[in-house]
């Protein structure tokens, strides 16, 4: 089961606009928080993309978060699911974790657009059975562009990697004309921590509902 749990009001002191060092509970080690807080961060930006049962996906990165990400999505029920990345071994490990995804090597001679209709072929040739959400896990510019020109019309660009503070050449008309959202979310996020918390104290005050 997963919990659906308070992200607009975190049980825990902090200004996160100014301060992103965030108290852990004290019964969570060091350790449960350092592995813990990616989950969080992946799962939070996951829910805020909609990400659900029988919907396609593309996870750009196939690092720590990316294959977090690809892990999480598949628990979602999403399908297809598609990860991207520069290096055929991480490719090879993503697909070994996950073999039901497909995977595809970006390749640096091609421009963001043309890498992008490359990904869209895995999903079919209809516009509408193109992937209703990219995961964006790299924070880098370029891939952040692949992900606007992969998504379906309406779709959701889901920006969880961390990258440049400025970020330029964001094809602002096309996602304007085919209603994208581009997403972003705190890079840190600490619900999961807490909900860990939660269940070992057996006082569900973050809890709101389970599905």
């Amino acid at each position: 089961m997963v919990a659906q749990v308070c992200i607009e009001s975190p049980p825990f002191p902090s200004d996160t606009r100014t301060n992103r060092q965030q108290r852990i509970p004290d019964d969570v080690t060091y350790a449960e928080g350092a592995l813990l807080e990616p989950l969080s961060v992946v799962l939070h930006g996951i829910r805020r993309a909609g990400l659900t049962l029988g919907r396609g996906a593309v996870i750009c990165g196939a690092g720590p978060i990316g294959l977090i990400a690809l892990l999480s999505s598949r628990a979602s029920g999403a399908h297809p699911l598609v990860i991207t990345d520069l290096e055929a071994s991480r490719l090879a490990f993503a697909k070994k974790l996950v073999p039901e995804c497909e995977t595809y090597q970006v390749q640096r001679n091609l421009s963001a657009e043309e890498n992008a209709r490359s990904i869209r072929k895995l999903f079919g040739d209809s516009e509408y059975g193109a992937p209703e959400t990219v995961l964006e896990c790299t924070g880098v510019e370029s891939s952040i562009i692949t992900g606007a020109f992969a998504v379906r019309r309406g779709g959701t660009v889901m920006v969880i990697g961390v990258g440049r503070p400025i970020v330029n050449n964001i094809p602002f008309m096309h996602l304007s004309l085919g209603e994208v959202s581009l997403l972003a979310l705190l890079p840190s996020c600490l619900v999961v921590i807490w909900m860990c918390a939660d269940e070992r104290t057996d006082q569900p005050q973050v809890h709101q509902q389970v599905y």
